[in-house]
């Protein structure tokens, strides 16, 4: 089962469980789903009091084949945002075991920074 190798030994046998699977038959899933695509941190600089920013939704896989429950801080990918810094969390567990993977970044918005005025001549 599981692609596992089994070993017959006298009155009792031995299986080799391939990775993701263990236990006496390798029946038992110990592999985490998988995330993909999560964001690195993201910085915005905002001319305005808030900024509306976009990010890149992680997607998650379990190799296994387990049903995954989704879970995120915020329900689209997308937010208005004041100036600040906000983590943006994802998790994926699956149904059957309670293995899980997360995907947290921040996002940093800050004012917009002035141009550098040129020095006066005056003074050059």
């Amino acid at each position: 089962m599981n692609k596992a190798l089994y070993t017959n030994l006298i009155e009792n046998f031995e299986c080799t469980c391939v990775v993701g699977w263990a236990g006496k038959t390798c029946k038992e899933d110990k592999q985490p789903p998988i995330a993909s695509n999560c964001s690195n941190n993201i910085r915005v600089n905002a001319t305005e009091r808030s900024q509306f920013v976009y990010w890149t939704e992680p997607t998650f896989f379990d190799q296994m084949g387990s049903e995954l429950h989704l879970v995120s801080n915020y329900e689209t990918p997308s937010h208005t945002f004041i100036w600040g810094d906000f983590t943006i969390h994802y998790t994926a567990t699956k149904i059957k075991n309670a293995l899980r993977t997360e995907c947290a970044f921040t996002i940093t918005v800050r004012p917009t920074p002035c141009d550098f005025l040129p020095v006066p001549k005056t003074l050059q």
